[in-house]
């Protein structure tokens, strides 16, 4: 187990650093934890298993505690049960489709996952809305993409609609293989940013692994 463990560390990080404190060896993987997510295609997984970890601080000159923390799947929001592509789908559906809430409800219940969504509300799409006017906040703020360049005279709606099509259009290249879409995007600005080592924010949601 100890050995499948460190080959599971090593295909999420790609380097022996601790993600915390930048130190070699220092990490140790605890196990894993459950928890509901809703895919893309809106199928409901009871028990996704998270991989957990503890950073021993062996890279910091500051006696702290020890610090433990979990990776979530780039797909993944903290704290949020729907998944970065399903936030989308839903709002691309309501701004660039065009469709009312009652007609979101009746498109996801006519899947072969009706039963997944009887909880999707109004409330979980402002929940939507303001998990992405955070995300533009974000990229607004750090100028990372001069193709995301919002023009003050443009309404809020405008804006979302913008940056909903700016990012299921985005692709990133900065891995050994392509990822595409809103995802792409979340991981690019992590990596742009300074990744695990420089404790970057994410765009979407905060970074709840990084917990004492």
């Amino acid at each position: 187990m100890k050995n499948d463990g460190i080959k599971f560390i090593r295909r999420l990080f790609d380097s022996d650093k601790c993600p915390i404190c930048g130190a070699y060896n220092c990490y140790k993987f605890l196990g894993f934890y459950s928890r509901s997510v809703f895919d893309e295609k809106g199928t409901f997984f009871k028990d996704l298993l998270v991989a957990r970890f503890k950073c021993f601080q062996k890279g910091s000159d500051i006696i702290v505690q020890h610090k433990t923390f979990s990776l979530l799947p780039y797909q993944l929001i903290p704290y949020c049960k729907y998944s970065i592509p399903f936030i989308f789908k839903i709002l691309k559906m309501k701004h660039i489709d065009d469709k009312s809430v009652m007609d979101i409800q009746v498109i996801l219940s006519e899947t072969e996952n009706s039963n997944s969504y009887i909880d999707l509300a109004q409330s979980s799409i402002y929940r939507f809305h303001n998990v992405i006017e955070d995300a533009i906040t974000k990229l607004l703020a750090v100028a990372y993409y001069t193709e995301f360049n919002i023009n003050l005279f443009k309404t809020d709606i405008d804006i979302m609609i913008e940056f909903i099509t700016f990012a299921l259009a985005f692709v990133c290249i900065k891995l050994s293989f392509v990822i595409r879409g809103p995802c792409a995007l979340g991981y690019d600005f992590f990596l742009t940013g300074g990744g695990y080592i420089k404790n970057s924010h994410f765009l979407f949601g905060i970074p709840s692994q990084f917990r004492i």
